[in-house]
């Protein structure tokens, strides 16, 4: 694999830094030097950087251009002086930061910051931090660092922290000398903001892609666009997405290509174009002003997986600028393409066309995410009144239960009610058939058997005609029982004195 950077001052040599980043694969003899190429003298390299270990990343100084910095495969960080007029092969580091005060892990981006002195740069690896140095302090710790986290469900208050590691690092200072994208090894982008206080804290002030949007591996490239500074470029796993600065998911994404991404970034000049490196050899051109749904131009680079590419670009040159395309392979080479006039020369409308394409996304995705946020404080307020809610559901069931208890009481006393009624009608059916029977039968009746008959519907006269009737059938009782009385009686006196006549006899 390799990275490299132009020479600011013009397109005229190339810097590149040569290293394996897969673990444990390196092979023994593998040299440590980077090389600065001259475009005009394509076979042999210009000068050698030599270093402790193989230089990871590498870019030129902001103002001075004769001092480069790059990052090494063991953590440390090196700084070269090309005005270093020592008499021995290559061009040793002027600068080598202390091992235990490095990285612990290979540094994966190496950049430099807009300062006053122009000594300060960042970096980032894979170990989770992002640290801020002064080459003026070389023997010293980091001027600031930061750990790199994530928000994750679970803990005490429903998340909690998770280191993750970092791959690139985007700084643009016309988007602010205070902050910093930086990708990380799980597919998502973290804001970061320096402040330039007496306390000089560091914050992460957002995290894209936690929720949705994130990249399903390592984020290998992240660039805002030169010309709308608003909107960025993050390219991993299979696809590329165009992100705003104040949303947190992306508000546009390719389709999935057939292989896998390695790099990516946008062309200096057209505001719609980015260029994709893919695994396979292939170099992709997107551009969104053509269309938007297909690779616009696709060029077989190399047979070898691309692992870089740059556009040299000089600011504040219009001519040309944007022209010359740089792609490194795994296999080391560097390839030198040139575009054509389509590719990097901007139409009269693009900007006005992009940018409403781009604000037009935005809305849109904005416009989804406070639905979200709506739809997200509802349910929340319903968990929050879940208690309530259970209560009055208790509270309603009780008194459909008992309503239902009462309506079936009701109903049982209907039908118990139509049922006495009932029963009632038929006793007085048998009552007017008995009255009938006692009249015709009343004088063959000996009045031995006692019926009495409860007339419902008040007839008087049936009933005085029963008690009448069964006087009449009592007295003639009585009137037989007065002889059966006296012969008792008499009987009764004859036996007494007979008694008594025997006793006088006994005692004479």
């Amino acid at each position: 694999g390799d990275v490299y950077k132009r020479q600011p001052e013009g397109p005229s040599k190339l810097t590149v830094a040569y290293s394996v980043m897969r673990f444990q694969q390196m092979p023994d003899k593998m040299p440590f030097q980077s090389y600065i190429w001259d475009l005009n003298s394509p076979n042999v390299p210009e000068k050698e950087l030599h270093a402790p270990s193989p230089v990871t990343s590498i870019a030129y100084n902001l103002k001075v251009f004769d001092i480069i910095g790059g990052g090494c495969y063991n953590g440390v960080v090196a700084i070269w002086d090309l005005r270093n007029r020592e008499k021995q092969h290559g061009i040793q580091p002027v600068i080598v930061a202390p091992v235990e005060k490095g990285h612990h892990d290979p540094v994966t981006d190496f950049v430099w910051v807009s300062s006053k002195t122009g000594s300060e740069f960042a970096t980032c690896s894979t170990d989770g931090r992002i640290c801020w140095w002064d080459m003026r302090k070389p023997n010293e710790e980091c001027l600031d660092s930061l750990v790199l986290t994530e928000n994750i469900m679970g803990g005490t208050d429903g998340k909690t922290d998770r280191v993750v590691g970092g791959t690139c690092i985007e700084y643009m200072l016309d988007a602010g000398p205070m902050k910093y994208l930086v990708g990380t090894e799980q597919g998502s982008v973290l804001s970061v903001n320096k402040r330039q206080k007496k306390d000089k804290s560091v914050e992460i002030s957002q995290r894209y892609g936690i929720e949705t949007g994130r990249h399903f591996g390592p984020v290998t490239a992240l660039y805002r666009n030169p010309l709308n500074y608003k909107y960025f470029l993050s390219v991993g796993d299979w696809t590329a997405k165009i992100w705003h600065e104040e949303l947190k998911s992306p508000i546009i994404r390719t389709r999935y290509h057939p292989s896998h991404i390695m790099d990516g970034c946008w062309s200096p000049s057209r505001q719609g174009v980015f260029f994709i490196a893919r695994r396979d050899g292939w170099l992709d051109v997107w551009d969104y002003y053509y269309r938007q749904n297909e690779i616009a131009f696709s060029h077989k680079v190399s047979d070898s997986a691309l692992t870089s590419v740059k556009i040299f670009a000089q600011p504040g040159v219009v001519q040309n600028n944007g022209r010359l395309v740089a792609v490194g392979d795994q296999d080391g080479t560097v390839t030198l393409l040139e575009l054509c006039d389509s590719l990097y020369r901007a139409p009269e409308n693009e900007k006005d066309v992009i940018s409403e394409m781009f604000d037009r996304e935005y809305r849109k995705e904005k416009m989804l995410e406070q639905q979200k946020k709506a739809s997200e404080a509802q349910k929340k307020q319903v968990k929050e009144n879940a208690p309530n809610l259970a209560q009055e559901t208790k509270k309603q069931e009780l008194l459909k239960k008992t309503e239902e208890n009462f309506w079936s009481q009701v109903g049982n006393m209907q039908q118990n009610g139509e049922e006495e009624q009932g029963e009632n009608n038929e006793d007085q059916n048998s009552d007017h058939e008995g009255d009938g029977d006692g009249e015709l039968n009343g004088h063959q009746e000996n009045g031995s058997q006692k019926q009495h008959h409860q007339n419902l519907d008040g007839d008087e006269d049936n009933t005085e005609k029963q008690d009448q009737g069964f006087n009449e059938s009592q007295g003639q009782d009585k009137d037989e029982k007065k002889p059966d009385e006296k012969n008792d009686g008499d009987e009764n006196q004859n036996q007494k004195d007979k008694k008594e006549g025997q006793d006088d006899k006994e005692e004479n």
